[in-house]
């Protein structure tokens, strides 16, 4: 959910050193062109401070990059859900759990970012009285993204679960 690039030293390529001279960047932090998922650019500012020459080199000799520049790649976050809010109904014989978006509790979204999930078919694990587990299946249908949230992000998950629980019918 940022533009923040963390970069080591194999991320850069320095060229037109004389013979063997040579250095190595130890920049650390640059910025990508764009929070979203897929292929990127990301840009570094350099400073003196962050060149280490190579025995032999002598980097007064050279005009040090003051920007460093290339490709980069932004995976998109992988999602679990989870059934909670402990779905309930009272015992009819099957196994059909009725859902809300308030029974879905999505990890590993960005800060500040927010996904709904409308599923509202679920299965408890047996038709019969007590704690049960409780399955839905998802599909990226099942999903709507909040303001400034993108669904292409996130690798989506395929399926929540979590307790429920089915109560006695009471008999007259």
């Amino acid at each position: 959910g940022t533009t923040r690039a963390t970069l080591t030293d194999a991320n850069y390529q320095l060229s037109g050193f004389i013979d063997a001279q040579g250095a190595t960047v130890t920049q650390t932090a640059g910025t990508y062109d764009n929070k979203n998922a897929g292929s990127r650019t990301v840009t570094a500012s350099l400073g003196a401070g962050d060149f280490t020459a190579d025995g032999g080199t002598l980097l007064s000799n050279y005009a040090l990059p003051t920007t460093a520049t290339g490709g980069g790649t932004i995976d998109r976050a992988v999602l679990t859900a989870r059934i909670q809010g402990l779905p309930t109904k009272i015992y009819d014989a099957t196994t059909a759990a009725a859902l809300a978006a308030n029974n879905f509790a999505l990890d590993g979204l960005a800060a500040g970012e927010t996904l709904t999930v409308t599923e509202t078919v679920g299965a408890y694990g047996s038709p019969n009285v007590g704690v049960r587990i409780v399955t839905a299946g998802l599909d990226s249908g099942d999903f709507v993204a909040g303001n400034d949230t993108l669904l292409s992000n996130y690798v989506l998950p395929t399926t929540a679960s979590g307790a429920g629980i089915i109560h006695q019918r009471q008999l007259i």
